[in-house]
């Protein structure tokens, strides 16, 4: 699932996939405030900066964000032999 909040043209985006979330922004404020209101309701974790998610390699720049599905792919071709 995928959930936007905008609020005074400042945008944060919430993806939750089972007991997974991921959160980005536009506004570095936003992250810490939309944060600390989940913790008020639910015990959560900030694991930082993201770098995997469902299989997918994520890195970033100053102002780019790259997804790779290579390290999936990889597992699957291992797997399969």
């Amino acid at each position: 699932s995928m959930y936007v909040k905008m609020k005074d043209r400042k945008q944060v985006i919430i993806i939750i996939y089972v007991d997974d979330l991921v959160l980005t922004r536009d506004h570095e404020e936003c992250i810490s405030q939309t944060q600390e209101c989940l913790k008020t309701k639910f015990e959560m974790l900030d694991l930082g900066i993201l770098h995997y998610f469902l299989g997918i390699e994520v890195w970033q720049t100053l102002v780019d964000i790259f997804m790779s599905p290579r390290k999936y792919a990889k597992e699957i071709l291992k797997t399969l032999g």
